[in-house]
């Protein structure tokens, strides 16, 4: 398989059980430990600190956790992470797509469950100046059910000239998830949403539309991580929200 020709044709390219099972079985099982600590952490689901144990009635944590390997009261979750995040299968990888041979995580999420995700594109938040060197990879952390809410990218939608996703003009978040709704219905883009497994990692382009569905049945968690990369050295672009 070429990667780095999937990867530039499609805006994205998904890699078969990548990551090793015990790096994954560490997450989840610091993730339980980690839920039954009833201990603070910072969530990307409505931008708060929220406790632990506030879980759903399957146990699932309600909100996602923004950037684990930031939070030292994530305890062994934050090393788990951090040991899963940089293995060298997925640096590899990213070699491969970029040719460059190190990178940082900028930025990585922990989800137990779905929370639902709009339609977007990761550069109007935040990319690589000049843009379109950040590679972000969402990492299943165990077989995802089609009624779990899963993960869906736009086909070759990095390939679209977006204007609204490289200036200032649109500043509020809902503005901007409001136009993109409206340019995929205006353009009919269709959504594709894989069936990943446990291990498998999706790595997808800054330019490149996607999101992910709420659940569908709460019986079903999603454990699953994102993170975003980008080569040493490489500049940041400020986010639209703060142009």
């Amino acid at each position: 398989m070429d990667i780095k020709k999937i990867y530039n044709e499609k805006g994205f390219v998904i890699i078969k059980n990548l990551i090793p099972e015990e790096k994954i079985l560490n997450v989840r099982s610091s993730l339980e430990l980690f839920k039954r600590s009833n201990k603070y952490y910072y969530t990307q689901s409505n931008h708060t600190w929220v406790r632990s144990s506030k879980v759903s009635k399957k146990g699932y944590l309600i909100d996602s956790i923004q950037t684990p390997t930031k939070q030292k009261n994530c305890g062994n979750l934050k090393l788990a992470v951090e040991d899963t995040i940089s293995c060298t299968q997925i640096s590899k990888i990213l070699e491969t797509i970029s040719g460059e041979k190190e990178f940082i995580n900028w930025q990585n999420m922990l989800f137990d469950k779905s929370t639902g995700t709009l339609d977007h594109a990761d550069t109007w938040y935040l990319d690589t100046k000049p843009r379109g060197e950040m590679i972000a990879a969402w990492i299943a952390l165990e077989d995802i059910h089609v009624d779990a809410g899963r993960f869906f990218v736009y086909p070759e939608s990095h390939k679209l000239n977006i204007a609204e996703n490289i200036n200032n003009k649109i500043k509020d978040h809902y503005e901007y998830a409001k136009f993109i709704n409206e340019y995929i219905q205006k353009h009919n883009l269709k959504k594709y949403a894989p069936r990943l497994k446990q291990g498998d990692v999706l790595f997808w382009h800054p330019f490149t539309i996607h999101g992910s569905w709420n659940q569908k049945s709460e019986q079903y968690s999603r454990k699953s991580l994102t993170a975003h990369y980008h080569p040493v050295g490489a500049q940041r672009m400020d986010s639209a929200e703060n142009q």
